[in-house]
């Protein structure tokens, strides 16, 4: 394909980049990304990926009609789908998974694509790219059930034990503060790691999940090492 001149004049701040330029434009532009997650993490990468310039995205969340209409008035030249059920689109280029449960999560992994996972934990977030044989999305969100203080009810973890049925405390209130701006971190580095994926560029050598401690502000590589009770490998 070749850029038109209002492509090249809506994405010039890409396309000036060396990583991306206009053939890695035009690879953006007919890119196709199946994602699933009705969360603040799912939204926020969905966001960032429509104004990319990414040509089509299959929503698979519980608020994907809102979603929608955000997406298609951000970038009108973004094909938006609500396909229903749960993540099965194996003709996508890339699968994106945010804050699903994890049986959601092993049953994308049995699809054998790019995927991009990751959530919000208790004390911060998580991020893993599974490309590749050696890289298993469910292993690194089993270890993360047992390196980030637990995860939300909805992944069937230890969760952190609020109830949220309770009035608000200003212990309650930081907490919740936190899980927002940590679903923004962990929303921009889902995005960015789909887009690399797209443009071919460099994973890292040896297989890693992503922890954000919301705390100390700090992004740490963790190795991902096999869980003996996961799905996935076993299935493999």
């Amino acid at each position: 394909m070749t850029l038109s001149e209002a492509q090249i004049e809506r994405f010039s701040r890409q396309i000036i980049l060396p990583q991306i330029g206009g053939r890695g434009q035009e690879r953006l532009l007919r890119a196709s990304i199946a994602l699933a997650g009705g969360c603040e993490v799912a939204r926020t990468a969905a966001l960032y990926l429509a104004g990319a310039g990414i040509l089509e995205i299959a929503l698979h969340g519980t608020d994907a009609a809102r979603l929608r209409r955000e997406l298609v008035e951000l970038a009108p030249a973004v094909r938006v789908s609500i396909p229903g059920g749960a993540l099965g689109s194996a003709a996508a280029d890339v699968l994106v998974a945010c804050d699903v449960t994890l049986a959601e999560l092993d049953r994308a992994m049995a699809l054998r694509r790019p995927l991009v996972a990751g959530g919000v934990a208790a004390d911060g977030g998580w991020l893993v790219v599974a490309n590749g044989p050696h890289v298993c999305a469910s292993c690194a969100a089993r270890r993360v059930a047992l390196e980030c203080g637990g995860l939300p009810p909805l992944w069937g973890g230890r969760g952190t034990g609020s109830d949220p049925t309770a009035p608000p405390t200003p212990k309650r209130q930081q907490a919740a503060a936190l899980q927002s701006v940590s679903a923004g971190v962990i929303g921009s580095l889902t995005s960015l790691a789909v887009l690399k994926l797209v443009l071919g560029l460099a994973s890292p050598p040896t297989p890693v999940w992503l922890h954000f401690d919301a705390v100390r502000s700090t992004l740490t590589e963790h190795p991902i090492e096999p869980a003996a009770d996961c799905p996935a490998c076993a299935a493999a």
